[in-house]
């Protein structure tokens, strides 16, 4: 996730002539360095001061063949206020009119529960309670249903892979396996390899290891991708349980959006990378015609 700053440089009376560190005041955005400039700008108008200059870094560096991260400045004051301070003090007017920059910051954080995961790697999210699916299915050839899901069991309860063997004397680790796989509709298939699955019952099986994992947050990669209409609706029905009845929180990436809107509580649609619709299905639904979804991600929380 890319993160967008505001960068702005507090002038006052009697500062030295070049500002420090502890000078500039540092704020996150969400939204593109555009936006953020746009209501930046808005909100300093609505104050009453003046704009007296907005300008555009990179499309200044484009104008010459040169590529920058998105950055905008805005140039702002309020003459009668800097005019007052200026008579107290006329280095004042080193630091007048204010400026804020808005740029793109190119490193990046992720935050899960308030800390930073940016650099983590599958193991140690899935640790932290972070699990996900693929629009693949990622499984072991060479073991069955049950298998896959008590693995899944054994790695919760902070066991090796190598107590596959063992786990057949965990009366506690096989019962929790035989409600996940009936939870999941698998009791048929707990001894079938996963070689002679369907499509569905993979992606079914795939859900029942999340499942087992009990993870914090679940994330889904077009989990009907490929599905038959029913099929799509039982897996939609997994996910949805795992939400309301298990209290998961779940994200998932679909491109058909009209099943997702029954299950989710807040829908993002993003197009060509942005983010053009944000709330709750009702809402979104009611976004204006000529907005082309290209991709859906549906958050469901819990």
């Amino acid at each position: 996730m890319k993160r967008f700053l505001a960068a702005a440089a507090i002038a006052m009376a009697g500062l030295p002539a070049l500002a420090s560190n502890d000078d500039i005041v540092k704020v996150k955005s969400f939204s593109d360095v555009a936006t953020t400039m746009d209501r930046l700008e808005a909100a300093v108008t609505g104050a009453g001061a003046n704009v007296f200059a907005r300008v555009d870094h990179a499309a200044g560096a484009a104008s010459v063949d040169m590529e920058l991260a998105p950055t905008q400045v805005l140039i702002f004051g309020n003459p009668k206020i800097g005019t007052r301070a200026m008579r107290d003090d006329p280095v004042a007017g080193l630091f007048l009119p204010m400026k804020v920059l808005v740029y793109r910051d190119g490193a990046g954080q992720v935050l899960f529960r308030g800390r930073d995961i940016s650099g983590l790697g599958p193991a140690a999210r899935a640790r932290r309670g972070i699990v996900r699916t693929f629009e693949r299915a990622e499984l072991f050839p060479d073991l069955d249903v049950a298998e896959h899901v008590r693995l899944a069991v054994q790695a919760r309860r902070r066991r090796g892979s190598r107590m596959l063997g063992l786990a057949s004397a965990d009366r506690a680790v096989l019962a929790r396996t035989a409600a996940i796989l009936d939870a999941a509709g698998l009791g048929a298939h707990a001894e079938t390899a996963v070689t002679a699955l369907s499509r569905a019952v993979r992606r079914r099986l795939e859900v029942a290891m999340m499942m087992a994992m009990e993870p914090a947050l679940c994330l889904f990669e077009a989990p009907m991708a490929g599905l038959a209409r029913d099929d799509a609706a039982g897996i939609l029905g997994l996910i949805a349980a795992m939400n309301r009845r298990d209290g998961r929180t779940i994200l998932l990436v679909e491109h058909d959006m009209d099943p997702i809107t029954d299950i989710a509580d807040r829908i993002l649609v993003m197009e060509a990378g942005w983010l053009v619709a944000d709330g709750p299905p009702e809402a979104v639904q009611a976004a204006p015609p000529d907005m082309d979804p290209a991709a859906g991600l549906a958050a469901a929380h819990g």
